[in-house]
């Protein structure tokens, strides 16, 4: 084990001590080990380049059975076996393109292609640092696991969480079963009217308690939509609807009615038929939402 690995895995111990040396006042002895302590969470908690994806709750039982505990293959190659270097501790090769994993923490090794032939130079996970599971996701599909998922779910490919065991927290219909629940707030667009140039009028008092209010004087009245936040709840995806339960207001979308969906940064917006206005749910995980949506639809469609 390296002295940073033993720092990280001892971190909690560290700062223990530290406080202990602070109480009997050896500040100089504590204030060493507090060092050390944060260095090892800094190295726990910070994610860098390529974090390892993980699936939301609710949808781990869906993960592959991939090996997590040791490198099947390589991922750059796809073809030499990773044995570790004879020389450096943290250090792993590829026998057969001498691609490079370097342990960075417990789990996770970063990859460096500096030593393959030009042929891998733009190898597109070239200095991420991720788990051995991601990376045998990578060697046995060419993706990574998120990258996999989303695939498998917009080909239809998509979960049962009703056949699982998994509450989706509202009555189902016949034939019908949980793909996704998450909680999301909802939002709608909403008219605001607003006077632009001139003055808005004034008012006028002509007796005690009376006022008149004058002209628009040579403004204009605009309007335009501005989203509104309507309600927290729970979106749930079925194989048939949209819904979102919450205690003031909740929406039922069935999947055949919907004619538009468009993804953004922080949620989706779903233009329905026979409604004026679209809804927003705020989720977060957008693109997850929109892969099984597509794959929820898809799948519908070839039936």
């Amino acid at each position: 084990m390296s002295t940073l690995d033993f720092i990280i895995n001892k971190k909690w111990w560290f700062l223990g001590i530290s406080l202990l040396f602070f109480v009997f006042r050896w500040e100089t002895l504590g204030f060493i080990l507090l060092i050390v302590s944060i260095v090892g969470i800094v190295k726990t908690y910070y994610n860098p380049k390529g974090n390892s994806y993980e699936l939301p709750e609710g949808l781990k039982v869906y993960d592959d059975k991939v090996k997590k505990d040791n490198f099947i293959k390589c991922a750059v190659c796809k073809e030499g076996k990773i044995k570790k270097n004879s020389e450096k501790e943290n250090l792993f090769n590829c026998e057969k393109c001498s691609a490079e994993f370097k342990k960075t923490d417990e789990n996770k090794y970063k990859l460096n292609t500096k030593n393959c032939s030009e042929k891998y130079s733009d190898f597109q996970y070239n200095k991420d640092n991720l788990i051995i599971y991601e990376w045998n996701m990578i060697a046995s599909t060419g993706k990574t696991l998120r990258e996999y998922t989303l695939e498998r779910f917009e080909k239809g490919d998509v979960p049962n969480l009703t056949k699982m065991g998994i509450d989706v927290r509202v009555p189902l219909k016949s034939k019908e079963h949980g793909v996704y629940v998450e909680k999301s707030e909802l939002h709608e667009p909403r008219s605001v009217r607003e006077f632009k140039g001139g003055s808005r009028g004034v008012s006028v008092r002509v007796a005690k308690g009376v006022s008149v209010r004058l002209g628009n004087f040579k403004g204009q009245s605009e309007s335009h939509e501005e989203m509104r936040h309507i309600d927290d709840g729970v979106l749930i995806l079925t194989n048939k609807r949209i819904i979102f339960s919450a205690t003031t207001r909740s929406s039922n979308i069935d999947l055949r009615k919907i004619l538009d969906l468009v993804v953004f940064t922080d949620g989706f917006r779903v233009y329905i038929e026979n409604r004026k206005r679209p809804q927003f749910f705020a989720v977060s995980d957008p693109a997850l939402w929109h892969a099984l949506l597509k794959g929820v639809i898809k799948s519908r469609g070839e039936r």
